[in-house]
């Protein structure tokens, strides 16, 4: 199974979803790798580089891959792992379309902000494309990194 997480605003915890997916699918007991398609960030490579400092993380491989290299590299990997995750850049075009149309499942975090929802219009373009290019249907999940009674005051 492919499942990217995605969303094409930064600091929305795309990379915190990722890292906390892969270590819980791997203590079930399947094999994990993450795909890091932010070139500037880099998250989950820097994570992997620094995992062996903390006990009981179990092994996730890690993968920096770039732009439409992404599709190919995620097929890929599918053949050798359980579960690929796709830890996908903020960034709109061909690195976001090739994102979604790679995956399985498209989760996709959200900060409940009036900001942040505008600019998700962007992403739900992006993604009709996807479901317009695709001959089958994605499932796609949408899940909020902050909650509580001031989130939506100003919104």
């Amino acid at each position: 199974m492919i499942i990217s997480v995605t969303n094409l605003k930064g600091g929305v915890g795309k990379s915190t979803v990722s890292l906390n997916l892969a270590v819980w699918f791997a203590h079930q007991g399947k094999k994990v790798c993450i795909l890091d398609t932010d070139v500037e960030q880099r998250t989950s490579m820097r994570w992997s580089g620094e995992r062996h400092k903390i006990d009981g993380l179990p092994d996730v491989d890690v993968f920096g891959v770039e732009g439409e290299q992404i599709i190919k590299s995620s097929a890929k990997q599918a053949t050798n792992y359980d579960i690929v995750i796709i830890d996908g850049s903020p960034q709109l075009g061909k690195t976001a379309l090739a994102t979604a149309m790679a995956s399985d499942l498209v989760l996709v975090p959200l900060t409940p902000s009036a900001f942040d929802l505008w600019s998700f219009e962007n992403f739900l373009k992006i993604f009709q494309q996807v479901i317009d290019l695709s001959c089958f249907r994605h499932v796609q999940h949408f899940l909020t990194d902050e909650f509580g009674p001031h989130v939506w005051r100003g919104a």
